[in-house]
């Protein structure tokens, strides 16, 4: 369908940092989703899902939040509680409260969205990985040092094993932990992982 076009264009358009030709692809799509097929609720959460995920790349935390906010509950309607899908909504909606300065909801729902991913797929550690960098990174702005550092050392144990050395993904964690240790005092460790 044109809906579904529109979606992958709109997604594709996002991950190659294209954000407003995203914007309004998806913004088309979800419009076509609504008209043509307003029982779908599914792939109109899954539009919204994507469209929240670019808003905040634009930093547009209002919008984002209300198209996470209306994905979750489309989501909630349609698929199990344990789905994927409601992971990752959970997890950007953490992400957006993290970045905006709302650290006690960001870490409840980055916590929830790790809970999900457990129950989902539990031997899926890759999947996990992001969550807990993100989640480390939020308890680090809260000042719990230790449960950040839980975090950050597990999602670079989890990256280490399934990324190349090189990828980025381990290079900000390493930064984050590089960070943390700085920010406790142990200089030399947070000067060892900076370097890293």
């Amino acid at each position: 369908s044109i809906a579904y076009v529109l979606h992958k264009m709109g997604r594709l358009y996002c991950k190659v940092g294209k954000l407003e030709d995203g914007e309004r692809k998806l913004r088309e799509a979800l419009d076509v989703w609504q008209r043509a097929a307003p029982d779908d609720k599914a792939n109109m959460a899954t539009t919204m899902q994507v469209l929240g995920s670019c808003l905040l790349d634009k930093q547009d935390f209002e919008e984002a939040e209300r198209f996470l906010k209306e994905s979750f509950e489309l989501y909630a309607q349609v698929v199990p509680r344990n789905e994927k899908s409601i992971a990752y909504v959970l997890h950007e909606m953490g992400i957006l409260y993290w970045k905006v300065g709302k650290l006690d909801d960001g870490e409840s729902k980055l916590r929830e969205s790790l809970d999900v991913k457990r129950r989902a797929a539990p031997d899926d550690k890759a999947n996990m990985a992001p969550t807990m960098q993100v989640l480390g990174c939020c308890l680090l702005d809260k000042q719990d040092f230790e449960e950040a550092e839980r975090f950050l050392k597990e999602s670079f144990e989890i990256c280490a094993q399934v990324v190349p050395r090189n990828e980025k993904s381990i290079a900000y964690v390493l930064h984050e932990m590089g960070r943390l240790y700085w920010k406790v005092g142990k200089l030399e460790d947070g000067e060892r992982k900076l370097r890293e």
